[in-house]
Parts: C-alpha cells; sequence; structure tokens
C-alpha cells in the first residue's frame, strides 16, 4: 500500500465486515469506527491519507459496487493463495463480474 502511496496513486482502501466480521466493540460508536480505524491502518500498512472505505455485506459483492461507482484503474485484492472449497470467493467474484485488471496480493 505504501508504494502505491509513495507513487502518487489515489488509492480506496475497502474492507467489508458480515455479522461474523463486525468487531465485537462495534456497538460503541463514539468510539469504534474511530479506534477500529486506527487499528486497521496499522496492521494493513494503509497510508495515513488514505480514503478507508467500510461497508457491510457480501465481500464480493461490495468489491464490484464499489468499482463501479468509482471506475478505479485496477483493483487490487489481498488473497490467501487457497481455492479450497469455500475460499476465495471474494477473488471469484470480482474477477467474473468485473471486465476490470484485477491484481492478487498475496496475504500470509
Amino acid at each position: 500500500m505504501r508504494l502505491f502511496a509513495d507513487a502518487d496513486i489515489e488509492l480506496i482502501v475497502l474492507h467489508v465486515v458480515d455479522a461474523a466480521t463486525t468487531p465485537r466493540f462495534w456497538d460503541q460508536a463514539a468510539h469504534a469506527r474511530r479506534g477500529w480505524e486506527r487499528q486497521f491502518r496499522e496492521s494493513c500498512c494503509v497510508p495515513p491519507a488514505t480514503r478507508l472505505d467500510l461497508r457491510r455485506g457480501v465481500p464480493g459483492e461490495r468489491v464490484v459496487e464499489v468499482a463501479a461507482a468509482k471506475h478505479p484503474d485496477l483493483v487490487a485484492l489481498g488473497w490467501s493463495q487457497s481455492v479450497a472449497p469455500g475460499r476465495a470467493r471474494t477473488v471469484r467474484h470480482t474477477v467474473h463480474d468485473t471486465d476490470l485488471r484485477v491484481i492478487l496480493l498475496p496475504v500470509h
């Protein structure tokens, strides 16, 4: 992420949560978003000036939705490199349902 930002490329980082992945402290509205965002930026190396878009729902659907609205030149997806049953749904959905260039970034 920092390499992209250092190259003066506009970044929009999208993170999608659902009922199973919503942080437990999210019910504390006054602190939840700010605290979560700070921790997310630190753990995922998201530069401070980068716009962070947080959505709720099915990740693949939200990626396609945001891509349709923002018309990015490239969609970068973190991917565990597993195609086991039940895995890579977001990757499959994004590659299948967009005509955008997609780069898969290995995540361990």
